[in-house]
This record gives C-alpha cells, structure tokens and sequence, in this order.
C-alpha cells in the first residue's frame, strides 16, 4: 500500500512539474508582448482615455506586437535554409 501511494504522489509530481514548464514557457514567449501592451495601456490612461479604451488600446497593442515578434522568429528560424 505504501508503494501504491508513493507511485501516485510521484506521478502526481511529474504532472505538475510538466504544467509548471508549460506555463513558464508559455509566459517567456508573452512577456515582451504584455509588458508592451501594459505600457501602452499606462500610457493611454494617463493621457486621460476611459477604461474600455484603455483596455482595447493594450490588448491591441500586446497582440500586434506578439504578432510582430512571431513574424520575425519564423523569418530567422529559417534564414539560411533555401526552398
């Protein structure tokens, strides 16, 4: 009994350490483009813009640029590669 439940936990472990990379990755890939948007976003509100406005200012913001950076990773990724 005590193996079953030492197989479980450290299955169990695996499983979060898996989502734990998966989510870190996934923030390393958006944190330029929300760290924009975010700055966008501030600077629409202290030019005194309303909250909706705001919000869509920074969502578009973060996405052109995610955008952008993915266009720009595809293009290096195959610099050198001819076809």
């Amino acid at each position: 009994m005590e193996a079953l439940a030492t197989i479980v936990f450290t299955l169990f472990a695996i499983v979060l350490l898996e989502a734990a990379s998966a989510i870190a990755n996934c923030l390393l890939r958006w944190a330029p483009s929300l760290a924009l948007g975010a700055l966008a976003a501030r600077f629409s509100f202290e030019i005194g813009s309303g909250a909706v406005e705001t919000a869509i200012t920074g969502l578009v913001a973060a996405m052109l640029t995610r955008n952008l950076l993915r266009a720009l990773a595809s293009r290096s990724i195959g610099a050198g590669v001819e076809g």
